[in-house]
């Protein structure tokens, strides 16, 4: 019979420590039942008026620690500990204006624990303008896209006024002499606001 290098008794300490290992990571990933019991649910809802893009969050702050992401008209369960809580709304544009941005919430642990916050975005939503300048001496024009979408050529010092929304952008300008990119530009606009973009590429 071939032998054991362990030895016997070394195989069954080894097995009893894995033993112990494997129950310790099973029972880690388990919730106390007392800890679950002092634990409650608080349906945050957010009402957002204007025209806002659907992919907008605001954010909501609990006990000016924890960050949550909400929809711009969202209902979200966020698990407290019983007790009192602060809880505030942090809107997604600065333009836009919170009633009773900052709440006390008294959780317990019935099925009442509820805050809404109503959002007014109409003049965070409103449309934004965008000059765009093509500041060169190049005899070749300049092509402008707008997120991948509106499209305009530029002359030699001549402008362009185009409206969008207000939100985030991507400017992309071309030299059409080489059809190469030189400017790939990254922005956001707040509602109402106007930017003038000037372009000055290498003939």
């Amino acid at each position: 019979m071939r032998r054991n290098p362990l030895g016997t008794h070394h195989l069954i300490a080894f097995q009893a420590v894995c033993f112990v290992l494997a129950f310790q990571t099973a029972c880690s990933h388990e919730m106390d039942p007392f800890e679950e019991e002092h634990l409650a649910l608080v349906a945050v809802t957010t009402s957002t008026t204007g025209n806002m893009s659907a992919s907008t969050q605001h954010t909501l702050v609990v006990d000016q620690t924890r960050q949550v992401s909400l929809g711009l008209n969202a209902t979200k369960g966020v698990t407290l500990r019983l007790g009192q809580h602060q809880l505030q709304l942090h809107a997604a544009d600065a333009a836009c204006v919170v009633a009773n941005g900052s709440q006390s919430i008294d959780v317990t642990n019935t099925s009442t624990n509820a805050v809404t916050f109503a959002i007014d975005c109409v003049a965070a939503s409103a449309p934004a303008t965008l000059t765009l300048v093509n500041a060169s001496s190049c005899r070749h024009p300049v092509g402008v896209q707008v997120d991948r979408g509106v499209s305009v050529s530029l002359a030699s010092t001549e402008s362009r006024t185009v409206t969008v929304q207000a939100g985030s952008h991507e400017i992309l300008a071309w030299y059409f002499a080489d059809d190469m990119p030189f400017l790939h530009l990254p922005l956001y606009l707040a509602g109402g606001s106007s930017k003038t973009i000037s372009m000055s590429p290498r003939c």
